[in-house]
């Protein structure tokens, strides 16, 4: 009667395995699709943003005359890069002289301008939302 019984269990135990690993595998899939999706969703996101920026008439700060004054920093990723970003010119101009105004500590309403710029082109970049809030 005991076996019977530890059979009976076994065998729920197992159909209560099999029906949890189901579910466990139907959730990554699940999870899978989402993730596809959102991926999807953001690659969207990044092409209608550079279409935007692209399709904008933006006048580059070298040609502005408030910017004269100012000599850009180009950035250095040293004599041979691992992996070259592909950054457009507008966030290359505009970084460059993000990085001269960081090295000057200059703290003024163009700055302030620049780094509302910046985050406009780069949101999660900690640096110029730092140097933004202290202009303020």
């Amino acid at each position: 009667m005991f076996g019977i019984s530890l059979f009976r269990t076994d065998r729920s135990l197992c159909l209560q395995t099999l029906i949890l690993l189901r579910a466990e595998v139907e959730g990554k899939r699940v999870r899978e699709r989402e993730r596809g999706r959102e991926k999807r969703e953001t690659a969207v996101c990044v092409r209608r943003r550079m279409d935007r920026e692209e399709g904008e008439d933006w006048v580059p700060l070298r040609a502005r005359p408030a910017w004269a004054d100012v000599v850009p920093i180009p950035q250095d990723d040293g004599p041979r890069p691992v992996v070259p970003i592909a950054y457009t010119d507008q966030f290359r101009e505009v970084m460059d002289y993000f990085r001269a105004i960081l090295a000057k500590d200059e703290r003024s309403s163009r700055s302030l301008e620049l780094t509302a710029e910046v985050i406009a082109l780069n949101s999660a970049n900690y640096t110029v939302l730092a140097c933004n809030a202290c202009m303020r």
